[in-house]
């Protein structure tokens, strides 16, 4: 659990660093509500394939076709273990190998028909487990969350963004 005196820093838009927590109320708090939220609902999901697979079609679905080193760089695993994710992968249908346009010696992976059949449904069904547990809320708390929505998006941007940048 995350120390609430330990500074959340942020940049602003003009690339300075600044205390996430300033002006806000209690971030901390928001901040280990939502990863505990998150956390049970990733282990909540059904297991057909692991996670880091999941992730790996999702950002094949995002980001377009992608080398293996980029999905391993991507997913923080090894181009060994990514080859094998593959792999795998291919055997269930979900993604293809192809030649890449831009240097014939190269193969990209690609999203298959059935590969993001599998990432939509995944969603959907996500979607529809939170807004299950979303009724038995008090109407004011869920007319909160959703106040929060465009927050929310606004905040899976930058931690996108942010992720890019650190790759």
């Amino acid at each position: 659990m995350a120390d609430s005196a330990t500074p959340v820093t942020l940049e602003n838009e003009g690339g300075a660093p600044v205390d996430a927590r300033e002006g806000l109320g209690d971030v901390s708090d928001v901040g280990e509500a939502l990863y505990a939220l998150l956390s049970v609902l990733v282990r909540q999901q059904p297991r057909e394939i692991s996670v880091t697979a999941v992730s790996t079609l999702s950002t094949l679905r995002s980001e377009g076709p992608q080398r293996i080193t980029a999905l391993a760089t991507i997913q923080g695993v090894s181009q060994p273990a990514m080859t094998n994710l593959i792999a795998s992968l291919e055997k269930s249908g979900f993604v293809v190998r192809r030649r890449d346009p831009s240097d014939g010696r190269v193969s990209v992976i690609e999203l298959t028909d059935a590969g993001l059949e599998y990432v939509l449904g995944r969603r959907r069904e996500g979607s529809e487990r939170v807004g299950r547990h979303l009724a038995h809320l008090p109407e004011d708390q869920r007319a909160a969350l959703v106040a929060a929505v465009p927050a929310l998006w606004e905040l899976e941007k930058a931690v996108r963004g942010a992720d890019t940048h650190h790759r």
